[in-house]
Protein backbone atom coordinates (compact mmCIF):
# COMPACT_ATOMS: atom_id res chain seq x y z
CA UNK A 1 0.00 0.00 0.00
CA UNK A 2 1.27 3.47 -0.77
CA UNK A 3 2.76 5.88 1.76
CA UNK A 4 -0.33 8.50 0.41
CA UNK A 5 -3.12 5.42 0.76
CA UNK A 6 -1.78 4.81 4.19
CA UNK A 7 -2.19 8.38 5.78
CA UNK A 8 -6.15 8.38 3.76
CA UNK A 9 -6.73 5.58 5.80
CA UNK A 10 -5.34 7.07 9.00
CA UNK A 11 -7.12 10.26 8.19
CA UNK A 12 -10.24 8.12 8.33
CA UNK A 13 -9.84 6.73 10.89
CA UNK A 14 -9.31 9.39 13.11
CA UNK A 15 -12.36 11.31 11.82
CA UNK A 16 -14.31 8.11 12.09
CA UNK A 17 -13.35 7.54 15.43
CA UNK A 18 -14.27 10.94 16.18
CA UNK A 19 -17.98 11.08 14.86
CA UNK A 20 -17.16 12.98 11.74
CA UNK A 21 -18.44 9.68 9.68
CA UNK A 22 -20.35 6.84 9.54
CA UNK A 23 -19.49 3.11 8.75
CA UNK A 24 -21.76 -0.19 9.59
CA UNK A 25 -18.51 -1.84 11.19
CA UNK A 26 -17.19 -1.41 14.31
CA UNK A 27 -16.41 -2.90 17.50
CA UNK A 28 -19.84 -3.34 18.94
CA UNK A 29 -19.60 0.13 20.96
CA UNK A 30 -20.00 2.37 17.90
CA UNK A 31 -16.29 3.07 17.70
CA UNK A 32 -15.00 1.54 14.11
CA UNK A 33 -11.68 -0.52 14.55
CA UNK A 34 -10.41 -0.19 11.21
CA UNK A 35 -11.46 0.80 7.85
CA UNK A 36 -9.75 0.12 4.49
CA UNK A 37 -10.15 2.61 1.15
CA UNK A 38 -13.18 0.26 0.56
CA UNK A 39 -15.05 0.78 3.80
CA UNK A 40 -18.64 2.45 3.71
CA UNK A 41 -18.00 6.09 4.40
CA UNK A 42 -14.45 6.73 3.87
CA UNK A 43 -15.13 8.60 0.60
CA UNK A 44 -16.83 10.73 2.31
CA UNK A 45 -14.88 11.33 4.83
CA UNK A 46 -12.04 12.41 2.87
CA UNK A 47 -14.30 13.76 0.51
CA UNK A 48 -16.16 16.48 3.82
CA UNK A 49 -12.10 17.25 4.40
CA UNK A 50 -11.36 18.18 0.86
CA UNK A 51 -15.02 20.20 1.04
CA UNK A 52 -13.65 22.01 4.29
CA UNK A 53 -10.36 22.30 2.89
CA UNK A 54 -11.74 24.26 -0.40
CA UNK A 55 -14.45 26.56 1.83
CA UNK A 56 -10.98 27.77 3.84
CA UNK A 57 -9.27 28.45 0.66
CA UNK A 58 -12.57 30.62 0.22
CA UNK A 59 -12.66 32.48 2.99
CA UNK A 60 -8.94 32.64 3.31
CA UNK A 61 -9.07 36.69 4.69
CA UNK A 62 -10.89 35.72 7.52
CA UNK A 63 -7.12 34.18 8.75
CA UNK A 64 -4.41 36.41 9.95
CA UNK A 65 -1.27 34.42 10.54
CA UNK A 66 0.17 34.76 13.85
CA UNK A 67 3.08 37.10 14.00
CA UNK A 68 5.34 34.73 15.01
CA UNK A 69 5.20 32.76 12.08
CA UNK A 70 5.55 36.19 9.77
CA UNK A 71 8.95 37.36 8.75
CA UNK A 72 8.97 40.68 10.59
CA UNK A 73 6.91 39.12 13.37
CA UNK A 74 10.17 39.15 16.23
CA UNK A 75 9.73 35.84 16.60
CA UNK A 76 13.29 33.79 15.69
CA UNK A 77 11.27 30.32 14.55
CA UNK A 78 12.38 28.37 11.75
CA UNK A 79 8.54 28.12 10.98
CA UNK A 80 8.16 31.58 9.82
CA UNK A 81 6.66 32.54 6.16
CA UNK A 82 9.54 34.80 4.34
CA UNK A 83 7.18 37.59 4.07
CA UNK A 84 6.01 40.00 6.42
CA UNK A 85 3.16 41.03 4.21
CA UNK A 86 -0.20 39.16 5.37
CA UNK A 87 -1.83 38.81 2.10
CA UNK A 88 1.10 37.46 0.43
CA UNK A 89 1.38 34.58 3.85
CA UNK A 90 -2.62 34.15 3.12
CA UNK A 91 -2.20 33.93 -0.83
CA UNK A 92 0.48 31.12 0.14
CA UNK A 93 -1.74 29.25 2.17
CA UNK A 94 -4.60 29.31 -0.09
CA UNK A 95 -2.53 27.93 -2.82
CA UNK A 96 -1.65 25.18 -0.38
CA UNK A 97 -5.54 24.46 0.22
CA UNK A 98 -6.25 24.61 -3.25
CA UNK A 99 -3.00 22.17 -4.40
CA UNK A 100 -4.80 18.57 -4.30
CA UNK A 101 -2.08 16.96 -6.34
CA UNK A 102 0.44 18.66 -3.43
CA UNK A 103 -1.20 18.34 -0.74
CA UNK A 104 -1.50 15.42 2.10
CA UNK A 105 -4.54 15.08 4.06
CA UNK A 106 -3.15 14.01 7.77
CA UNK A 107 -5.60 13.43 11.02
CA UNK A 108 -5.09 16.39 13.49
CA UNK A 109 -5.46 14.73 17.17
CA UNK A 110 -4.56 17.82 18.58
CA UNK A 111 -7.74 19.80 18.56
CA UNK A 112 -10.57 17.90 18.01
CA UNK A 113 -12.18 18.81 14.49
CA UNK A 114 -9.48 19.46 12.73
CA UNK A 115 -7.04 18.02 10.12
CA UNK A 116 -3.98 19.26 8.32
CA UNK A 117 -3.16 19.94 5.07
CA UNK A 118 0.70 19.82 4.51
CA UNK A 119 1.39 20.68 0.87
CA UNK A 120 5.12 21.28 -0.69
CA UNK A 121 4.39 24.15 -3.01
CA UNK A 122 7.99 23.94 -5.32
CA UNK A 123 9.56 26.89 -4.25
CA UNK A 124 10.89 28.33 -1.15
CA UNK A 125 8.40 30.46 0.90
CA UNK A 126 9.92 29.53 4.36
CA UNK A 127 13.08 31.91 6.21
CA UNK A 128 15.42 28.84 6.39
CA UNK A 129 14.50 27.38 3.23
CA UNK A 130 11.33 25.44 3.41
CA UNK A 131 8.84 24.55 0.73
CA UNK A 132 6.19 23.08 2.86
CA UNK A 133 3.30 24.55 4.62
CA UNK A 134 1.04 23.30 7.38
CA UNK A 135 -2.65 24.10 7.41
CA UNK A 136 -4.30 23.21 10.34
CA UNK A 137 -8.27 23.44 9.39
CA UNK A 138 -11.69 23.12 10.48
CA UNK A 139 -13.77 20.09 9.33
CA UNK A 140 -16.08 23.68 9.37
CA UNK A 141 -14.11 25.62 6.72
CA UNK A 142 -12.30 27.44 8.64
CA UNK A 143 -8.39 27.82 9.14
CA UNK A 144 -6.88 27.52 12.70
CA UNK A 145 -3.09 28.29 12.19
CA UNK A 146 -0.73 27.83 9.39
CA UNK A 147 3.13 27.87 8.93
CA UNK A 148 5.93 26.91 7.64
CA UNK A 149 7.11 23.35 7.82
CA UNK A 150 10.15 20.98 6.14
CA UNK A 151 7.72 18.04 6.12
CA UNK A 152 4.24 16.77 7.47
Amino acid sequence: MSEKAELLISLGNTMLTEGWGKISSGNGAGKPTMISQDSPGFGSVLADASKAAFRAADTIEDFIPKDKHLLGGGSQSKARFNTSDIGEAQAIIQEALRSPPNAIFLPNSNIPGTFRVVADLGREIGVKGQNSVRVIVGMGGRVINAFRVYER
